[in-house]
């Protein structure tokens, strides 16, 4: 038996200990409720673990609800089933998301379950557990990290006179190289010399709030937001210019037709064709994109320094938080310990390609699953990368959610030059400051 499946099974048995002793007299099964995966991909590999757990510790059965209806694409559903009093037992919750749960008073501490059940803070990746502590208190553990890197099409450089073998060091150099990577042929962009502003926050918002990261630039706090800082206008600025420089929305609007009709797509093909020369991405895309070209290599490296700032790694991630008032926490915190052992993780990982967050999980799987499944550079260049990770974005504040909303909303509307983005931070500055000491009032 290998040593990862010993201790898979390990921490299965300690789960199973668990619920005997919380059913002393009962005799019907404890059914745990897992919910808001926010695919299908992810809510099957979910399930099988969740069954694999049921194998061992048959006492307990797993049940994953809410596929599609996670807490950050659909909050009302899970705030309507809470208010009914059908509380889950576990829930998915992003980074982003975390502070304004918590302080809605949605999710309880995890101090005291999590050191029952065995679990450290250093056996997580530093930059990444911080992000779960509100007030000096953990309120998710981490699950799977999503480092954000700048990745590139070498056959787009090469075709262009360029070194495919290193990433560009500052921004300024990357801008210069992506016009010359830009075609365009009449009024059509072809190939993309740089694409960041896709939509969503994942790959435009979490832009600027790595560029901001770099220059230690504020966001807000309990206290304050400070999206009208000069250092913001800079930020959004750098990301219209290189935008408007490939033709801005129209451009990207003409392409993405051609392209499946879905932004996402669009982008997935535009690297799998090598038609793109660098983004802002992260594994999972990654592997979307060799879903359709399993020929498509990429480089990989960290994000180019903005201005004067400095070189950090910045990630999200998906985290797994206990609902107050859930009504089997010990229960499924001991299955949380079995889902982020060796063997549940690999599996996710073959599965799922997201990072685990764990370092000693994440370590082995660099070193031994990836050479055995003949994984691609680019797959080991993101562990390496997710072993980095300096900060998780946003920092855990009540209003971190809606401030990466107004970021996202300055881009929109500050791209191709359609609005001055000093007026528009400094509105957005405003409106959140109101909501702030609305928050501050309850």
């Amino acid at each position: 038996m290998s040593i990862c499946r010993t201790r898979a099974l390990v921490w299965a048995l300690v789960g199973m200990l668990v619920s005997l002793c919380s059913l002393v007299g009962a005799a019907q099964t404890v059914e745990l409720n897992w919910y808001g995966p926010p695919g299908i991909l992810m809510a099957e590999i979910a399930q099988e673990i969740g069954e694999d757990y049921a194998e061992v510790n048959p006492s307990v059965k797993v049940t994953v609800t809410g596929i599609g209806q996670s807490t950050e694409a659909r909050p009302d559903v899970f705030i309507t089933q809470v208010l009914g009093g059908v509380i889950p037992d576990i829930v998915f919750v992003q980074s982003a998301d975390l502070g304004w749960w918590v302080t809605q008073g949605f999710f309880q501490p995890l101090d005291e379950l999590a050191e029952r059940a065995g679990f450290s803070s250093d056996e997580f990746i530093p930059g990444v557990w911080q992000q779960m502590q509100i007030d000096g208190r953990v309120y998710a553990l981490p699950h799977v990290v999503e480092p954000f890197g700048l990745v590139w099409s070498p056959a787009a450089l090469e075709s262009s006179g360029l070194d495919p073998s290193e990433a560009p060091p500052t921004w300024d150099a990357m801008v210069e190289m992506a016009r010359k990577i830009l075609r365009v042929e009449g009024d059509v962009t072809t190939r993309w010399g740089a694409q960041f502003s896709v939509g969503g926050w994942n790959t435009t918002a979490s832009v600027a709030l790595a560029l901001g990261a770099q220059l230690g630039l504020p966001m807000a706090d309990d206290e304050g937001v400070y999206l009208d800082h000069p250092g913001w206008v800079d930020v959004i600025e750098a990301i219209e210019e290189i935008d408007s420089m490939q033709g801005g929305p129209s451009a990207w609007g003409t392409y993405t037709s051609t392209h499946v009709g879905r932004q996402f797509g669009a982008f997935a093909q535009g690297w799998s064709a090598g038609s793109l020369g660098f983004g802002h991405i992260g594994p999972w895309v990654t592997g979307q994109v060799y879903s359709l070209n399993p020929e498509t290599r990429l480089g990989v490296g960290r994000l180019p320094v903005f201005g004067n700032g400095e070189s950090l790694v910045i990630a999200k991630g998906w985290n797994l938080a206990i609902p107050a008032g859930a009504p089997h926490a010990d229960e499924a915190m001991a299955f949380l310990r079995y889902l982020m052992s060796r063997e549940p993780m690999e599996k996710w990982y073959r599965y799922q390609s997201s990072l685990p967050a764990q370092l000693d999980v994440l370590r082995y799987l660099s070193q031994d699953v990836l050479h055995e499944l003949s994984m691609p550079d680019e797959r080991m260049a993101f562990s390496l990368l997710a072993m980095q990770v300096d900060q998780a974005i946003p920092p855990a504040s009540p209003v971190a959610q809606r401030v990466i909303g107004e970021l996202q909303t300055v881009i929109q509307r500050t791209r191709g030059g359609a609005a001055n983005p000093v007026a528009i931070l400094a509105e957005a500055d405003n409106r959140l400051e109101t909501q702030l000491a609305e928050l501050q009032a309850k």
